[in-house]
């Protein structure tokens, strides 16, 4: 993708830490894989001295916090350890659903390309599920982790038969406009391309304690494929508003 200008994705800025809303199909640190700049390293070409507190997978936008030295980047790692970071994700899953307060606390385990399986001897985390609005075929939800684990959300949402659009390693499947829209006509000699071209999540909110023991509640805007997409849902969707906390 096209190289970014990092100051425009600062949204909170101190003494201590540095708040960005992650654009979406680049790194939090360098890939092995696919190298190429990540954002450790344009953080870095801002603040030399800066640290990552968390990750966010590549596909994944949103809020991503730094710390501008070793005292804040360990009170705020203290933080994540004891699960006292809030963090609110949204999602686009497959099916309709009426999620309330929906508790999923279980080890689990992942294989890959198929629905994620539930193990009794896995790693403990838990996830809270919330429909804030329902589709035809797709439900919008807020997912709170309480433990932070590696693809956490995308494998309780495939245990509830829930994949996340785009997901296809846990059992999602990439959204087209010609599933949604009835009169959908193909353009001549053209090929239709998804309506999200990645795994359909965002970080939106986040509140941990500063050095100052104030609070701090950010929030971040969706991105433009994020956005696009719900408005071809709401369009095309029939939608209606479930209602949720977050």
């Amino acid at each position: 993708m096209k190289k970014v200008d990092f100051r425009s994705l600062i949204l909170q800025e101190d003494a201590d830490y540095l708040v960005i809303n992650k654009p979406p199909m680049v790194s939090t640190l360098a890939d092995r894989v696919a190298p190429g700049y990540d954002v450790l390293q344009m953080a870095r070409a801002y603040w030399p001295q800066v640290r990552v507190c968390h990750r966010l997978d590549k596909a994944t936008s949103g809020l991503l916090v730094f710390a501008k030295h070793d005292v804040a980047y360990k009170a705020l790692f203290k933080q994540f350890e004891q699960c006292m970071v809030q963090r609110t994700y949204h999602a686009v899953v497959h099916g309709m659903h009426g999620f309330r307060d929906h508790l999923i606390e279980s080890p689990a385990g992942a294989k890959p390309r198929s629905y994620a399986r539930l193990k009794r001897h896995g790693k403990y985390f838990a996830t809270v599920f919330d429909t804030l609005e329902v589709f035809l075929g797709y439900t919008l939800v807020a997912c709170r982790p309480v433990a932070g684990r590696a693809h956490q959300i995308r494998v309780h949402a495939a245990c509830q038969r829930a994949p996340l659009v785009g997901d296809i390693r846990y059992g999602g499947k990439v959204s087209m406009l010609s599933a949604l829209k009835q009169d959908y006509k193909f353009k001549k000699d053209s090929k239709e391309l998804p309506l999200m071209g990645r795994v359909a999540l965002h970080a939106y909110a986040l509140a941990f304690t500063n050095l100052e023991n104030r609070t701090l509640r950010l929030q971040a805007s969706y991105p433009k494929d994020f956005e696009v997409f719900l408005k071809k849902l709401h369009c095309y969707g029939k939608a209606r508003s479930i209602g949720s906390k977050l």
